[in-house]
Parts: structure tokens; C-alpha cells; sequence
């Protein structure tokens, strides 16, 4: 389903365009800009400086193999109305046959793929599929509203399987509903699919959703900053694993939208503190680990404990103790 490569990715939300319904735990239009009403030369203008903004600063060298591609993120693209479905992608085409964007990416559900609708996005220079799968437990899909099934999921995975798109694939954990060995299961599903790869993040309680009405009703429980990057890390390690890429891991909230989180392990630089968490783990199951009080670490793991104010340092030490004992008793 294609290989991973690096992206200068620039967004065009299309906010709810084409979901048949609101998920539970959805609220586009509050943690994203909207550009479905905005007019195609507003839009021009949005490329232009992001390809300007790349460019600048940049050696020549990186200029030349910098991949720019358009993605239709925020809604389920395949199920906007065919006259305005091909209206953006005719917009963002021209974009391509100037040379100025190298491809185009849109995002959907899996319920929503057809062979006649993967042949319009191929004909229009769509090369990238992002597939908001979120879990596949039927229960937790049913739940969160998000009316397909696993059954759909693999039928979507069977359509694309011998198509030219590369594929990626979005999870969520800490669903209402889910639990971590339903996650776990998710991810071993999603990774059996072979992505090219995945975005995860764990649920976060927005505002003016069905989940924040679950939360004050104390019908849901969020998971804590640490429960997200605990349980996220677990999953990085299993992509490290599989040699499947994760593009992201937390929502991407702009500062000025992130009073719309009402609870949950937001933090500005998750994806940052799971990838630490991550290297912190493997050197736990490692022969290279040392008493923590003492100064064998690398410096690559020191630097993971001194980071985000010590986040890591009294997990690790309890859990390096824990190691120490373990070996000590071979």
C-alpha cells in the first residue's frame, strides 16, 4: 500500500463535509480552522505561503526534493457530492500540473470506498488515503457513532490492497467504551493491514460534544497525561516493531483552540513525551541498563529523563528497580 515519505502537508479542513453523522467525541470546527466556504483564490493564497514559507530558509537542494502535497482533512471526503468533491480536487490538481504540489491527500471513512470513487481520486492525482478507523471493536465503534463496522474495514482494505495509493491509517485509544486490551487488539489489526502509516492519538473530551456530556454526567473517564503516553508508547513500540512509520501521536490543537479540551492527556508536545517514553521502555527490557542512580546512562537517556520537568524520572527509577531485581534473581 505504498511507502511512507516525507511531507510538506498543506491542510485544507472541509469541516463535517460529508460525515453522515457527528461522532461522539467530534468537534472539527472547534480545535480547526474551516476552509469549506472559503473561495479557491483564498485558498491559492494558503498554498502559495506555505510553499513560500518552506522555501525560503531552505538550501537549494532542499527545495528540489521537497514533497508538497494538499490534504483534504476534517471531513469524509468520498462522501461530499460528486460536483463538489470534484471541484476541490480539480482545484488542487491544477496545483499538480503546475509542478508546485507534488500529489494529493484526502481523509475518509471505511464505509465509504468504492471502486468507481478510488478511480476519480487516482484520475485527479490523489496518491495518499488516510482512513479514520479509530478502533475495530464493534461495540466501541457503535458507541463513539461511528456506524461501520470491522467487517467494513476490511472490505476498504481489500479494495485498496492492490490500488496505488499509499494508505494510512488513524486510531484512537481510550475510547469511550474501549480498554487497553481492546487498543492493543486495534493496533494489531490495524498493523496486520500492512499501512503505510499511522496517526494516534488517544481521546480527548472537547467541547460541546456527546463525550463531554458523558464526562460531567461521570459516565466517561479520560485517561490522565501519563495513562495516554504510557499506553501510546506501548503501541509506538509495536510500529517500531512492524516497521510501520506513525506520522503523529496527539491531536494537533492550535494554541489558540486548545481551551475547547475539557479534559484528557492533551499536552503540546505528546507526540514527544510517547516517543521519550518509548526509548525509556526499550532500555528498560535491554541488557544496557544500569543502576539509575548512576552515570552509565547515554546521553540519549538522560536527556529523555531531564526532559517536559522530570515527567519520566520517578516511572523510571521505580521501574529500573524493578529491572535490577528481576536480573538479580537469574
Amino acid at each position: 500500500m505504498g511507502s511512507a515519505k516525507s511531507n510538506g502537508i498543506i491542510p485544507v479542513f472541509l469541516s463535517y463535509m460529508g460525515c453522515p453523522n457527528r461522532c461522539l467525541f467530534c468537534s472539527q470546527k472547534g480545535v480547526t480552522e474551516d476552509d469549506s466556504q472559503r473561495s479557491f483564490e483564498e485558498l491559492d493564497e494558503r498554498v502559495m505561503t506555505f510553499i513560500a514559507s518552506r522555501s525560503d530558509h531552505s538550501r537549494p537542494s532542499e527545495v528540489s526534493s521537497r514533497h508538497f502535497e494538499i490534504a483534504f482533512y476534517g471531513g469524509t471526503f468520498t462522501s461530499i457530492p460528486e460536483p463538489t468533491q470534484e471541484a476541490f480536487l480539480r482545484w488542487a490538481y491544477r496545483w499538480v500540473e503546475r509542478g508546485s504540489v507534488d500529489s494529493i491527500r484526502v481523509s475518509t471513512r471505511p464505509d465509504d470506498l468504492t471502486v468507481d470513487k478510488l478511480q476519480c481520486l487516482a484520475r485527479y492525482g490523489v496518491r495518499t488515503i488516510e482512513i479514520g478507523v479509530q478502533s475495530f471493536d464493534d461495540n466501541t465503534l457503535r458507541l463513539n457513532r461511528r456506524s461501520y463496522t470491522a467487517e467494513d474495514i476490511d472490505r476498504a482494505f481489500g479494495l485498496l490492497k492492490s490500488s496505488p495509493f499509499r494508505v494510512g491509517v488513524h486510531l484512537m485509544t481510550h475510547l469511550y467504551g474501549s480498554s487497553d486490551a481492546i487498543d492493543a487488539q486495534s493496533l494489531s489489526a490495524a498493523l496486520s493491514y500492512r499501512p503505510a502509516f499511522l496517526r494516534l492519538h488517544p481521546t480527548l473530551v472537547l467541547r460541546h460534544t456527546g463525550l463531554e456530556r458523558l464526562y460531567r454526567e461521570r459516565r466517561y473517564r479520560p485517561a490522565s497525561l501519563f495513562e495516554g503516553v504510557d499506553g501510546c508508547s506501548d503501541a509506538l513500540l509495536l510500529c517500531r516493531s512492524a516497521q510501520t512509520p506513525v506520522a503523529r501521536m496527539g491531536l494537533h490543537i492550535p494554541a489558540n483552540r486548545v481551551s475547547e479540551v475539557v479534559a484528557g492527556p492533551y499536552h503540546p508536545a505528546f507526540g514527544d513525551l510517547v516517543s521519550k517514553m518509548a526509548d525509556l521502555k526499550e532500555l528498560l527490557a535491554s541488557e544496557r541498563l544500569v543502576d539509575y542512580a548512576g552515570d552509565g546512562l547515554d546521553q540519549k537517556y538522560r536527556e529523555a529523563l531531564g526532559s517536559h520537568k522530570g515527567f519520566f524520572a520517578e516511572w523510571f527509577r521505580e521501574r529500573s528497580r524493578e529491572a535490577s531485581h528481576v536480573r538479580a534473581r537469574r
